[in-house]
């Protein structure tokens, strides 16, 4: 069963480590038949969350910029994956600014099952992390060969 996969990028580098692991990710999606929604941040313009709550009453944001679009992506995907870089032991704040713009998703009919955080360090030295915070997450979904950055399939879940 082909899945939607939407893939959120976010560091504000263009090729960065975390840009190729999205890559690889997309890459290893398509082959298995997938169908990839790619989102990189730093292409987007949005705003922080001002806490004011409507949208937990309303299901949308009352900011009017380019979050809209991305959580209305995240809401009608099978599979979310996230990548960033990791800055002081913690994901960037661009993806922790755009998980707070996506608080119209609590209580939605979301159809995500399956949610992957894929982490790197700044520097290229570093191996590349998979986490996989969601319960749904089944181990071997993503086989990646860490020297060539090059995702091999997706498994059907």
């Amino acid at each position: 069963m082909s899945k939607t996969v939407c893939i959120i990028s976010a560091s504000p580098r263009t090729n960065s480590n975390s840009d190729r692991l999205a890559k690889a990710f997309a890459q290893g999606a398509r082959e298995a038949g997938h169908t990839v929604q790619e989102v990189r941040l730093r292409e987007h313009t949005y705003g922080f969350c001002q806490g004011c709550l409507a949208c937990t009453r309303t299901g949308k944001c009352v900011l009017q910029d380019d979050a809209g679009q991305i959580v209305q992506m995240m809401h009608d995907a099978n599979v979310l994956v996230f990548a960033t870089p990791i800055y002081y032991y913690e994901m960037s704040g661009q993806l922790k600014t755009m998980l707070d713009r996506a608080n119209p998703l609590y209580g939605s009919d979301y159809k995500f099952q399956d949610v992957y955080m894929l982490s790197t360090a700044a520097e290229r030295k570093r191996p590349a992390q998979i986490f996989a915070p969601s319960k749904a997450w089944k181990a071997g979904s993503l086989v990646l060969s860490a020297p060539g950055w090059r995702a091999r399939s997706l498994r059907e879940g």
